[in-house]
């Protein structure tokens, strides 16, 4: 028999009654106290603002980054063979991704800088300083029109919705515009648009 150090009744030393150590020896407290100690210990954390773990939880959730992660992979792992759960999350997933672009165009103007188009089917963001990894000289000495250089991008933010998630979190910053594709290729390929050339000469 082993006796409990917190409710100092005595049980059979066994797996039924008590956790296990990694050196394979008993714990000191039954199974039921050492569950109360822990539901104490996860409040107590919460409490304090903190995930119940202890550890600074994401911003605007209530845990931490390791378990919403873990949360997430267990949730996925259960439904994921389920074709109607799958076909949900994945309508769910765009419906998220689309009101992320929206907010993005409209921060920035709902319409190309350079020749006006309003279709969200033409428009992408432009960084109106080049952050191509094919072109770091670009990037380091300026952009060749001398307009304003945005804040740094990692490379895995620079295109699609990662752009889109990261100008939300730095709350939508200068040094980026709303352009049509054919303007923002122009651009790229050619260092200028012939929209600015005709306006140069009607001027």
């Amino acid at each position: 028999m082993k006796t409990c150090t917190d409710c100092t009744k005595d049980f059979p030393e066994t797996d039924d009654y008590f956790f296990r150590r990694a050196d394979g020896s008993f714990r000191s407290t039954c199974k039921k106290c050492n569950g109360k100690a822990g539901t104490k210990r996860r409040q107590e954390n919460r409490a304090k603002g903190l995930c119940h773990c202890g550890a600074t939880p994401k911003e605007g959730r209530a845990l931490c980054e390791a378990h919403l992660k873990a949360h997430s992979d267990r949730y996925y792992e259960i439904n994921r063979n389920d074709p109607e759960w799958m076909r949900t999350n994945a309508e769910r997933g765009h419906a998220r991704l689309q009101l992320l672009k929206s907010a993005a165009f409209e921060a920035y103007g709902n319409a190309c800088a350079c020749c006006g188009e309003a279709r969200v089917e033409f428009l992408s963001i432009d960084h109106i300083e080049p952050v191509a990894a094919s072109r770091p000289r670009v990037t380091r000495f300026g952009s060749r029109n001398g307009e304003r250089r945005p804040p740094p991008v990692r490379p895995s933010n620079r295109t699609g919705h990662g752009l889109y998630r990261w100008l939300k979190k730095n709350g939508y910053p200068e040094g980026f515009r709303v352009l049509c594709m054919n303007c923002n290729w122009a651009r790229g390929k050619f260092g200028y648009c012939p929209h600015d050339r005709e306006r140069a000469l009607s001027a």
